[in-house]
């Protein structure tokens, strides 16, 4: 990690840093290569001593070769011509030169690095190695490394214009890509600046061509479909809000004037006082339920989801609202209940099957069934509410699950419209689908969960 006084800030400083680290590692990768290169010529060199070792002091008759015999054989091997570019100096045990020609500026490091030469020729390079022989006689064999060095001395000039050339194109590379991404932000920011001015349409450009760039185009141009989809929700929601309350609000001061004139009964007093206080609690059950639908929409209850078994839940609310139909002259019942587990919050469920009973209850006749059933369908849970009553047209049945939106529109039922939105918006959260279909007569109301296989935590 970079410290912060070393980070790019531009991307004209971050093109320069791309350009230094191409550059750098253009470098460590060349010198990486010579030192590769240096040991494998070693080796090399090694390999030939080892051989011009085993021909010189091979056994002769089971006995080691002594100064004469390694002295022979060096004179038979030059007769021959049989070695190139291979020295040798063999001496006696008082140092006095027996065979070989080889002159050596010091006796070998530990690398085997000497520097050595023929008469008459100048000192060059190279690799030796000295043996002890059984008489005492010691034999040096030494190894030219003069086309190692030649390839050394021609290796960095090609590595001095590798890396310039590396360096022309890698800042050549980095300003090419200093101006794409210079590009692709200025596009961001031409989007961001008209939507800042009003103009919530307004897209990031997308490379038909595809790519990461493409990708985050799309993404980005998601996120803002979201916001302006939000922003359109808000001016409705505003809008709705203010024609809902307007009738509620405008019965509340008639009733609070009334209640204020002078000269009333204390009997008819209090009543309006009563009527004044309902249409406060139905303005305050409006601000709940769209609280309710704006805190699951924002996803604020994931702390609470778990593995549910959605049965027991049914069979609750079912048996918990059956007595209010009997007295409404309606009918609840359960009509299938199978075993059924998916990841959610249960107390959200049950407000969703609250939510399309009342329905049911509210917009049916008198004398009409209401049947509830919760079947396994693949890899879907699915949750059925069905009722005999009127019905929805099919023109408007994705309309009513948005917010306010009531089909009797002279509003004279009870309630806000804001049932159906809730259970689409609990769906949602749930990552389930709400289907409406006809039930001839009537409504059926789908609900598909995603099903689990885990165990039930509620």
């Amino acid at each position: 990690m970079l410290p912060d006084r070393l980070r790019p800030r531009s991307v004209t400083g971050l093109a320069g840093l791309f350009g230094l680290v191409c550059a750098l590692a253009s470098v460590a990768i060349g010198m990486a290569l010579y030192v590769l290169a240096d040991l494998s010529f070693n080796r090399v060199q090694d390999a030939r001593l080892a051989r011009e070792k085993a021909r010189l002091l091979a056994p002769i008759d089971g006995r080691a070769p002594g100064a004469g015999d390694v002295a022979a054989r060096i004179a038979e091997r030059v007769r021959r011509r049989e070695i190139s570019s291979i020295g040798h100096r063999l001496t006696d045990t008082r140092g006095t030169l027996l065979a070989g020609t080889a002159e050596l500026r010091a006796p070998p490091g530990r690398d085997g690095a000497v520097l050595f030469r023929q008469p008459g020729e100048a000192w060059e390079a190279a690799r030796a190695a000295q043996f002890a022989l059984a008489d005492g006689g010691r034999l040096t064999i030494v190894a030219e490394s003069e086309s190692i060095e030649d390839l050394g001395k021609s290796v960095w000039p090609l590595f001095g214009t590798a890396l310039a050339l590396s360096a022309i194109f890698g800042a050549l590379a980095s300003l090419l890509l200093g101006r794409l991404i210079s590009a692709r932000l200025a596009a961001i920011g031409t989007t961001a600046n008209a939507i800042i001015a009003g103009d919530y349409s307004r897209r990031v450009p997308v490379d038909s061509l595809g790519g990461t760039f493409a990708e985050q185009a799309r993404t980005f141009n998601r996120m803002l479909d979201r916001i302006e989809a939000l922003m359109d929700n808000l001016r409705q929601v505003s809008s709705d809000i203010a024609h809902d309350l307007r009738t509620p609000l405008t019965r509340l001061q008639a009733t609070l004037r009334e209640a204020a004139e002078a000269g009333l009964a204390e009997e008819e007093r209090t009543a309006l006082i009563t009527a004044a206080d309902r249409e406060c609690d139905g303005i305050l059950s409006l601000f709940a339920a769209l609280l309710r639908i704006g805190e699951v929409q924002a996803g604020r209850r994931r702390a609470q989801v778990a593995t549910i078994r959605l049965a027991p839940l049914v069979e609750d609310v079912v048996e918990s609202y059956a007595p209010a139909f009997v007295d409404s002259a309606r009918t609840l019942r359960l009509e299938a209940c199978e075993p059924c587990f998916i990841r959610g919050d249960a107390d959200l469920f049950n407000q969703l099957l609250v939510n399309l009973i009342e329905n049911a209850q509210l917009h049916t006749p008198e004398g009409s069934a209401t049947q509830v059933s919760l079947r396994r369908d693949g890899a879907s849970a699915v949750l059925m509410v069905r009722d005999d009553g009127n019905g929805i047209p099919a023109s408007e049945r994705q309309e009513v699950l948005g917010r306010f939106v009531r089909l009797e529109r002279s509003r004279s039922t009870p309630g806000h419209g804001l049932g159906l939105a809730l259970v689409a918006a609990i769906a949602g959260f749930h990552e389930a689908t709400v289907e409406l279909d006809d039930a001839g007569p009537g409504l059926i109301v789908r609900v598909r969960f995603p099903a689990s296989e885990q165990g039930a935590t509620f």
